[in-house]
């Protein structure tokens, strides 16, 4: 899955560069998660085993999804975004903040779910990042496929604006 992913993320990048592939990518997980989040939530109440098949085919989606975009393009967009003599803080704090987030999904999953249930706490824990993320992504992301800091300058005063000042 990951193989297939890395290749057709390369043609796209190498097509239209690294915030499509993110948007889409980040597009593709948020459905996916609405899927898992709607299986789990259906297996929950009827028991159904067919389910299970079907929510491990929606993982894969997933993986195929993440392995294509965020997988592989959190190592280095955040080092074409910033100067060189800050990249290595930034991807510094890029994989403090990761882990962080990682240690908070863990830690806060168990007990949620003994509260909420399993879908529910998969929705608050994934699909409203994922989405939130998705929303950050598009407005704040620059393209920064064979550019340098003017142009990727340049590119963050094209972006959507939010709000209209």
């Amino acid at each position: 899955m990951f193989y297939i992913s890395s290749i057709l993320a390369a043609s796209i990048v190498d097509r239209n560069g690294r915030r499509p592939l993110l948007l889409i990518a980040f597009s593709g997980i948020l459905l996916c998660n609405f899927g898992i989040f709607g299986l789990m939530y259906s297996f929950d109440k009827y028991h159904y085993s067919i389910l299970g098949f079907i929510l491990i085919a929606f993982i894969s989606i997933f993986t195929f999804f993440f392995a294509m975009g965020p997988g592989p393009l959190c190592y280095f967009i955040n080092a074409e975004l910033v100067g060189q003599a800050a990249r290595s803080a930034a991807q510094s704090w890029a994989s403090v903040i990761q882990m962080s987030s990682r240690f908070v999904l863990v830690t806060a999953f168990l007990p949620m779910k003994n509260q909420l249930g399993e879908a529910w706490s998969y929705l608050i824990l994934f699909i409203l990042p994922v989405f939130v993320s998705l929303l950050y992504l598009y407005f704040n992301l620059p393209e920064t496929k064979n550019k340098n800091p003017s142009e990727i300058d340049e590119e963050i005063q094209k972006l959507p604006k939010f709000r209209k000042h």
